[in-house]
């Protein structure tokens, strides 16, 4: 839970200064692997009531939010993804420069984890949060209403623990009364081709 914390408060903080560099990619990294590990840790959901229509209940929601995320990325992604849900004891939180920015990203603790080779992609945790559109200055409107996920996260070489690409990735889906189903599946299939962008992942 600390490392979550201390992400969700980097993340936030990254986000209100609207930083223009959200990904670094190690230049010497030009080919995608035939399969790639996916690790993440338990979403954050700001509003636990957002998930009473759709899935009743926070395990629901985690059980599905871990099969859609390996769904999305492989609907993105030229390498096939395997997401496994750890906890947060089994991750580092490392200092990076992201531009001009320091930042901290999660990387994987390898020799506590079994089974791990080959590239690794590290997501904790997802932060899922409402906001709202507001009207036009002096006009009015239905208003509308954006759910939103945001995270850090890092691609890393399991055999020689090198950063393949780090940064931040974030989601948006648009609704105007009720959220849906369909909003949560277009907000996570929108942050994962954020996170694929400019890496040799993308298809």
């Amino acid at each position: 839970m600390k490392i979550s914390c201390c992400l969700l408060v980097v993340a936030v903080a990254l986000l209100a200064g609207c930083s223009s560099v959200h990904v670094h990619v190690d230049p010497e990294w030009k080919e995608a692997p035939q399969s790639i590990t996916v690790l993440v840790t338990e979403p954050f959901i700001q509003n636990e009531a957002d998930l009473s229509d759709d899935f009743k209940t926070l395990d629901a929601f985690k059980e599905w939010f871990v099969s859609y995320l390996e769904e999305s990325f492989a609907s993105y992604s030229k390498a096939a993804p395997s997401v496994r849900l750890v906890l947060d004891e089994r991750l580092l939180v490392e200092s990076v420069m992201l531009g001009k920015d320091s930042v901290k990203v999660p990387v994987p603790k390898f020799d506590e984890l079994e089974n791990l080779s080959g590239t690794v992609v590290t997501v904790p945790p997802v932060r899922f949060w409402r906001d709202h559109v507001p009207c036009p200055a002096g006009g009015s409107c239905i208003g509308g209403k954006n759910l939103n996920a945001l995270a850090f996260y890092s691609v890393t070489s399991a055999e020689d623990r090198r950063k393949l690409a780090f940064g931040y990735a974030r989601g948006k889906d648009s609704f105007t009364f009720a959220m849906t189903k369909g909003n949560w599946e277009g907000v996570v299939k929108d942050f994962v081709k954020m996170l694929l962008e400019e890496t040799p992942l993308k298809k």
